[in-house]
């Protein structure tokens, strides 16, 4: 857990600051935005700037906090040019430094992965060397228990009834928008818990019926995080080995609540990511819920805008959704 002091004041969403571009980065600029918006994030990364034993200007970890900070605490207005985005090519994966599509969840998924294991190399130096080559130490760490969804998938056999469960803690959950044209964010989380037979024809029960293509599976949840991060799949494969973009819109609630064996849990909608035009073009924004006065903010790289027209309309095409726990 995080041990949060009064060194770790949170300062509400910013409207002041916009992030320069450099080179098509604005997937990296709306997904900053959206962290500087993360009360716990803040923390996390403060922590770690503030404990470093010595500045180090390559430290994945240390610079995302101190690019938080600078979006959230400036009192002027002003454009940044967000450090992070350019070390990038030290810490991101090779595919995409050759200049492959970017695409904000990658970004999302190797910066956190990364300033995952930054800290997960210290607690393990701290650590007796069995106990550190353990698996559980993996999900102790400051980002999971900020983000660590953790279940289990439950496969049933409808021929014989064999159960075998299969634990899991995961980052985020990635919803399929289910077919309609009027979608909401619950049903597409209902759809995620529902029981869906498993589409391998190769399948099969391994208990005594030995039979194929006759068993189930569905996701329960144990513990929720105290950000829940949700991806909408908006990129659709095509035969083609491209992708087309799904634009149904789904409408996003302000308070989440009744999730599935959670009916005491509810989040607020904290920020969100929307990708704007086609697959493989278009651009990114962010819109983030202040905490000062509730408006909503748009950031769109250096353009910053609040209460901006149609905010709700942006908000159903929302591709990347982070929830705080109320």
């Amino acid at each position: 857990m995080l041990n949060v002091s009064n060194e770790d004041f949170c300062f509400p969403c910013n409207a002041n600051v916009g992030l320069v571009t450099t080179g098509n980065t604005c997937y990296a600029n709306s997904l900053l935005q959206a962290l500087s918006a993360l009360t716990l994030v803040q923390h996390w990364t403060r922590q770690h700037v503030r404990i470093h034993s010595k500045p180090n200007h390559l430290c994945v970890l240390c610079t995302l906090g101190r690019d938080l900070t600078q979006l959230v605490s400036s009192p002027h207005s002003q454009n940044v040019t967000p450090t992070i985005v350019q070390n990038q090519k030290y810490w991101r994966r090779s595919t995409f430094v050759q200049g492959q599509p970017e695409d904000v969840t990658e970004f999302w998924t190797t910066l956190l992965d990364t300033c995952n294991e930054i800290d997960l190399q210290s607690y393990k130096a701290a650590l007796d060397t069995n106990l550190a080559q353990a698996s559980p130490v993996r999900y102790t760490t400051p980002f999971w228990n900020i983000f660590g969804i953790r279940g289990y998938d439950m496969t049933t056999c409808n021929a014989c009834g064999q159960t075998i469960a299969s634990h899991w803690c995961r980052s985020e959950l990635q919803l399929d928008i289910p077919r309609g044209n009027k979608q909401t964010l619950q049903s597409c989380i209902e759809a995620y818990f529902l029981s869906n037979a498993l589409e391998d024809r190769n399948d099969k029960c391994e208990d005594r019926c030995r039979r194929h293509g006759c068993r189930c599976k569905q996701a329960y949840v144990t513990a929720w995080p105290d950000i829940l991060t949700i991806q909408l799949k908006r990129w659709i494969p095509t035969v083609h080995g491209t992708y087309i973009k799904e634009h149904r819109p789904v409408s996003l609630p302000q308070l989440l609540k009744d999730l599935p064996g959670a009916p005491t849990v509810e989040y607020n909608l904290r920020a969100a990511v929307i990708h704007q035009a086609e697959a493989g073009a278009g651009h990114y924004i962010n819109i983030t819920k202040s905490r000062d006065d509730d408006s909503w903010i748009l950031s769109s790289d250096t353009s910053i805008t609040r209460n901006a027209a149609n905010i709700l309309g942006h908000l159903q095409q929302a591709f990347l959704i982070f929830y705080e726990r109320a």
